[in-house]
């Protein structure tokens, strides 16, 4: 292939001199003489091939020898992991796909993350499982896992900055905590004057009686660290959901003994806000 090139690049330019020196009549002698510098040409440009080839020829087997010697230096790596290549290429796989997700994940709004820490526990957790794996070792996974992490770390801070929105309420004269919580400004709804109470129950000792320029928070939302108790909700379930252990119920006890304005906790109030202390 290399030989029909050069002939035919020896050819066109043949033919772009034979044309211009045609203008004058040529004897025979000279288009002799002519034509044997084009065959002296020709032969040096098939020698020049010749040596190219063989150059070429040197090269590539030094490019296979390369190769090979590359590819026992990685077989060497992957037996010292006890590893393969397909199985590092799977791992690659799993990390571009997780990488997908934790990208997604961290482009939501704060208020988002905020709702969604269990989604990034889920994948921190999974990142971890992919950290133990002896793959995780290679140099291109480190880079790999080490933005991810950095990525989730940033995602998890803008999370957990979010503030859910309150309103401040000053108390006037006439006020109670059931008609404050039915303005529409606020809940629209009487039912929910335990949410009120219980957040503020720093300041309100007694749920009927507050005094006039009391400046009472007004919780729009919680965060994860509270709970707002729901019809059928009893300290024992809240703990098995929030802890994954319902024996934690005496440390919800605990905590909120005045905001769930009994002394007995198996009377909670639908509405009360509580604390979940160590989450």
């Amino acid at each position: 292939m290399r030989t029909m090139i050069a002939i035919v690049a020896v050819l066109v330019l043949f033919a772009a001199v034979v044309p211009a020196q045609a203008q004058q009549k040529m004897k025979y002698e000279d288009y002799l003489v002519e034509l044997e510098k084009w065959q002296q040409r020709e032969a040096a440009a098939q020698e020049r091939i010749a040596g190219l080839e063989e150059e070429i020829a040197a090269l590539e087997s030094d490019i296979a020898a390369l190769e090979e010697e590359e590819a026992e230096t990685w077989q060497s790596i992957y037996d010292m992991l006890d590893t393969s290549r397909d199985q590092v290429d799977t791992f690659h796989a799993k990390l571009d796909d997780l990488e997908a997700r934790i990208q997604k994940a961290a482009a939501m709004s704060p208020a988002e993350l905020y709702e969604n820490m269990e989604l990034l526990d889920e994948l921190e957790a999974e990142l971890a499982s992919l950290e133990a794996r002896p793959e995780a070792l290679l140099t291109s996974s480190v880079k790999k896992l080490d933005r991810m992490r950095s990525t989730l770390a940033a995602a998890r801070s803008k999370g957990e900055s979010y503030e859910p929105p309150s309103k401040t309420h000053t108390v006037i004269r006439g006020d109670y905590l059931w008609k404050i919580s039915g303005m529409s400004k606020y809940y629209g709804d009487p039912m929910k004057w335990m949410r009120i109470y219980s957040f503020n129950v720093d300041q309100i000792k007694d749920p009927n009686l507050i005094f006039p320029n009391q400046r009472l928070t007004i919780p729009m939302a919680v965060d994860r660290k509270h709970y707002i108790v729901a019809k059928g909700d009893f300290l024992y379930s809240i703990a098995k959901s929030v802890y994954g252990d319902p024996f934690q119920w005496r440390k919800l006890y605990d905590s909120n003994m005045q905001a769930l304005y009994s002394e007995d906790p198996n009377l909670i109030y639908p509405e009360t806000i509580i604390k979940l202390p160590g989450r």
